[in-house]
């Protein structure tokens, strides 16, 4: 077995370097907005401002939020189950596991949002699953 030469294998350690202090710089850029004060509970409080929480609500409004009480379906059969339902109607949906029986599904579809929306409640691969906006106020 042969040995490397030492500056073969300095090259991706300083490239590696050079990518993470790149890094490290973008975010040692970041300004600090204001510090946070404590709530009435002693837990700190940030203040977030207004067209933030626009920026954010504009991201997840194609995601809902999906809760199964008891027992909770496979990932793999709620996929199944939501696309056989909707996603004839239009694009695929995709589902992202949050955990204790909570789910995000991406609806990209409007009309198909919309539909699911329409009831509160729906049975998916056979267990009962409450569907809602991710958004609060919506």
């Amino acid at each position: 077995m042969r040995a490397l030469p030492a500056q073969s294998m300095e090259t991706p350690r300083s490239s590696s370097t050079s990518y993470l202090a790149s890094i490290i710089q973008r975010y040692a850029q970041l300004a600090e907005l204001n510090t946070p004060s404590q709530n009435i509970s002693l837990a700190p409080f940030v203040l977030i401002l207004d067209e933030n929480i626009a920026e954010a609500k504009e991201e997840f409004k194609e995601f809902l939020f999906a809760q199964f009480s008891g027992d909770v379906p496979p990932k793999g059969r709620i996929i199944g189950a939501v696309n056989a339902i909707w996603a004839r109607l239009g694009s695929m949906i995709f589902v992202h596991e949050i955990g204790n029986g909570c789910s995000l599904l991406k609806v990209s579809n409007v009309r198909i949002r919309e539909v699911i929306l329409s009831r509160p409640t729906w049975m998916i691969a056979g267990w009962l699953g409450v569907i809602r906006s991710s958004l609060l106020g919506h």
